[in-house]
């Protein structure tokens, strides 16, 4: 159940950072993603190639997918949740509007 619970999140961490950056484009500001680039929902669930729709030959499926899910993402949030200063940013950030969808995820 967590690690479906950390998907979901992923999901949604992805969908704010894109408001998030769209929002500091638009005020000409820089913005940095929270989570590693590597691990964004659009690089491994849903890559997209040049034209914007979705790379199927890059797209993780089957034992790639679980092999990644299992062997790289969790590793990665695992050690990202035990990150006081990660922890600490991800609240920040969230709590910058739009996190009462989140609130029920435990951070600590």
């Amino acid at each position: 159940m967590e690690q479906t619970s950390w998907i979901l999140f992923l999901k949604y961490l992805d969908d704010l950072e894109k408001d998030k950056k769209t929002a500091a484009k638009l005020s000409g500001k820089n913005y940095s993603n929270i989570i590693n680039s590597e691990f964004c929902w659009e690089t491994w669930a849903v890559p997209k190639g040049k034209d914007g729709k979705l790379d199927h030959h890059k797209a993780l499926i089957g034992d790639d997918l679980k092999d990644f899910v299992d062997h790289k993402l969790f590793p990665y949030l695992k050690k990202f949740k035990t990150s006081k200063m990660n922890v600490k940013i991800l609240k920040k950030k969230l709590s910058r509007g739009q996190c009462n969808r989140v609130k029920e995820i435990q951070l600590n």
